[in-house]
């Protein structure tokens, strides 16, 4: 019996930095463990990540950003619907590292296209725009299964959504660091 799962994973861009690491090492580590992991990447240049990645990745296209803060909110949920919804989405597993790739999903959730979302909760911010603030309670509330990368997210979870939220390590891949300087 086959126990390897199809999973995809959505993060907002292609430039190293926070969550999109965490996106990266999840999964390369997934992938090591005999999963087919797919990362699907806002990509506003087309030229992918910055290194190399061993899953396969799928960028989608961005179109230029509007001034409007709303706008722009709703434009990149738009373009991961979009770009979603012209494919077969054949995954077992599918896990947002932010608030607009979770509300994308939950569009494919409520059109029948996906079954489920997994979000982790990297920080909640206190936004000034409603329409963004909602997107980002929407993505929590909705989720099937919130994770989250610190003792500070996990309990604000709990305490203000009734959410218990486990625990994931945030991306850091201990190969990379040493206990000993090195040149």
């Amino acid at each position: 019996m086959n126990s390897s799962l199809r999973i995809a994973l959505f993060t907002y861009s292609t430039k190293l930095r926070g969550s999109v690491v965490h996106t990266l090492e999840l999964a390369e580590a997934l992938q090591n463990l005999g999963h087919s992991v797919c990362i699907y990447a806002l990509s506003k240049d087309g030229t992918g990540f910055e290194r190399d990645v061993s899953c396969h990745v799928c960028l989608v296209p961005a179109a230029p950003a509007p001034t409007d803060i709303d706008a722009l909110i709703h434009q990149r949920i738009q373009e991961f619907v979009e770009f979603l919804s012209r494919r077969p989405l054949e995954h077992d597993i599918f896990h947002a590292q932010d608030c607009l790739r979770a509300n994308a999903l939950v569009e494919l959730r409520q059109q029948r296209r996906i079954s489920h979302l997994i979000r982790t909760v990297h920080h909640i911010e206190d936004y000034r725009s409603p329409y963004l603030q909602h997107c980002q309670e929407r993505s929590i509330q909705a989720a099937d299964l919130c994770l989250c990368v610190s003792d500070r997210w996990q309990r604000e979870l709990q305490e203000y959504y009734n959410i218990y939220a486990p625990r994931v390590v945030n991306g850091v891949n201990l190969s990379f660091f040493s206990a000993s300087p090195r040149p």
